[in-house]
């Protein structure tokens, strides 16, 4: 169900939160981890776009490093 798969995907988040903010011992490289992670997720959800797992992880890699290279970079 629709519920489900949003508390599925929040907990992911929350999840690279606590380790991506641990990783790199930042709480906002943390949040902005776990939100981009999100919002990916939500996104490929709406469009309803058909991935294999590796083209879901790619997608995430991909979309993230951009993200993170580019808030780095400021």
């Amino acid at each position: 169900s629709f519920k489900t798969w949003i508390v599925h995907e929040l907990l992911e988040a929350i999840f690279h939160v606590i380790i991506v903010g641990l990783l790199f011992q930042s709480a906002t490289i943390g949040v902005l981890a776990g939100t981009i992670h999100f919002i990916v997720d939500l996104g490929h959800g709406y469009y309803n776009l058909k991935l294999t797992p590796i083209q879901h992880r790619a997608l995430h890699f991909v979309v993230e490093s951009i993200f993170f290279m580019t808030v780095l970079a400021i």
